[in-house]
């Protein structure tokens, strides 16, 4: 049996999380300030973010890993400027949860422009992963 599709679901089914938790804290951080008195949202985002976001982190480079071997896309351009599209998201999930951190520590911890547009950057990054997954340009 070809386990390839179901293989290819589960890397979509997992991407389609992550994406959705990276954009929701980009709203978080954009929208929402902590104090003292309202830091609970904080403390569920780092549960959030460590008990689901970064587990399916975790099944999207298992599964994409398992998909340009099996595709044999590992030598194709396009394969490693969608790798490195992937990593600096990985990346900059990793700076959300840690900035996260920091405001359950320090709430008037000023949140970095950056951080703010993290949301619009995601959908960025993840546009440009689409395009080249449909054209494999190069």
């Amino acid at each position: 049996m070809d386990y390839y599709f179901w293989i290819k679901a589960g890397h979509l089914v997992s991407v389609i999380i992550f994406i959705s938790g990276m954009i929701l804290n980009g709203f978080l951080f954009t929208y929402l300030r902590p104090t003292v008195a309202n830091a609970d949202w904080v403390t569920a985002a780092i549960r959030w973010n460590a008990r689901f976001i970064g587990t399916v982190l975790m099944f999207v480079w298992i599964f994409g890993l398992t998909l340009a071997w099996l595709g044999g896309w590992y030598a194709d351009v396009w394969m490693w400027v969608k790798f490195v599209l992937a990593f600096i998201l990985a990346g900059i999930h990793g700076v959300q949860t840690s900035m996260f951190r920091k405001l359950a520590a320090n709430p008037d911890e000023p949140v970095p422009a950056f951080l703010r547009q993290s949301g619009i950057l995601t959908m960025v990054f993840v546009a440009l992963i689409v395009v080249l997954v449909s054209t494999k340009p190069f």
